[in-house]
């Protein structure tokens, strides 16, 4: 049996819910790739009501979520800290 028609056949067998949550998680990746945290974290925290409590994507959600907070977090503080720096600059 091919590669291809494995995959398919085992597409076929996922139930469209676990597709869904698989895509989401997916595009969750992406959008931290493209910068794009707020976006990241909205994809993600809906994702975790609908994800069992003891689930390997469930992990993989909780892990994505928490690096987009944290690099939003540190495009914040750098923000605050150049206008400071710009601010100070301004006024010596």
């Amino acid at each position: 049996m091919s590669k291809k028609s494995k995959r398919s056949r085992q597409l076929q067998r996922k139930p469209l819910v676990s597709r869904l949550i698989e895509q989401n998680v997916r595009h969750a990746q992406y959008q931290i790739q493209q910068g794009d945290f707020a976006g990241a974290i909205r994809t993600c925290e809906p994702l975790l009501r609908e994800l069992p409590s003891r689930s390997s994507q469930r992990v993989e959600v909780l892990a994505l979520l928490g690096l987009a907070h944290g690099m939003q977090e540190m495009l914040e503080y750098l923000h605050d800290f150049k206008e400071a720096v710009t601010f100070r600059l301004e006024y010596v």
